[in-house]
């Protein structure tokens, strides 16, 4: 699995692409950790591109969602439908704000850290 980071304005786009996530792979976790201890709080993370949903991916976007929130953050995922409907599946969906688009998503947050027209 590879991930990116993007930094569009006051916003962390968190780009995971790549298989699916090992037994051991705990790569989100870390880089969420890391972006967490350099004081970032808003985060977009795009799954359009990454591992298949299987339930240690849930598992790891919960955990994200909590400690992202323990520090008064705000984390929004990008999905394809797919990933939608098995968020929906998996009544996970209640917990995250979720956007087709990494624009969408980026449009949602308050106007105060709007980042319209930042690349």
């Amino acid at each position: 699995m590879k991930i990116e980071v993007r930094t569009r304005g006051p916003v962390d786009v968190v780009v995971v692409a790549g298989a699916v996530l090992g037994a051991r792979d705990t790569t989100i976790h870390d880089k969420l950790a890391e972006l967490l201890e350099a004081e970032e709080s808003l985060f977009i993370l795009n799954l359009t591109e990454g591992p298949a949903f299987d339930s240690q991916l849930l598992g790891e976007l919960v955990a994200a969602r909590e400690r992202v929130r323990r520090q008064l953050g705000v984390i929004k995922l990008v999905l394809t439908a797919k990933q939608r409907q098995l968020l929906v599946a998996s009544s996970l969906d209640s917990l995250f704000e979720t956007y087709p688009s990494e624009d969408d998503a980026l449009d949602s947050f308050d106007p105060l850290v709007s980042t319209a027209g930042i690349p």
